[in-house]
């Protein structure tokens, strides 16, 4: 891993132990996929499994590929995500194309 790698997952890890408060849990953390694995281990670890990780899938761009976006989901799930957002292809949205939308 290069070193700014290493200061992300540190920087998940943080955002873990900030998901417990004096007043409770917060339901979930919203990640990058690449680092669900990375905050189900620290959720897990700090003894915090309740808190579930989530991901967007198919961000930020919003393509039109649908197996594209069903690859990155299956990673995503295989990695732990309790959670998961997809981005709908808006820029076909926006031009009138519905049929992108339904097909992602």
């Amino acid at each position: 891993m290069r070193p700014a790698d290493d200061d992300t997952h540190e920087r998940v890890e943080q955002l873990c132990k900030d998901a417990s408060t004096p007043f409770g849990c917060t339901a979930a953390v919203c990640i990058y996929a690449q680092f669900v694995a990375t905050a189900k281990k620290a959720l897990q670890a700090q003894g915090t499994p309740q808190v579930k990780v989530a991901t967007v899938v198919n961000f930020p761009h919003g393509s039109d590929n649908a197996a594209a976006a069903a690859q990155e989901t299956r990673e995503a799930v295989a990695a732990g995500a309790d959670e998961i957002d997809v981005v709908l292809p808006y820029t076909r949205l926006i031009a009138g194309d519905e049929e992108a939308c339904k097909e992602l």
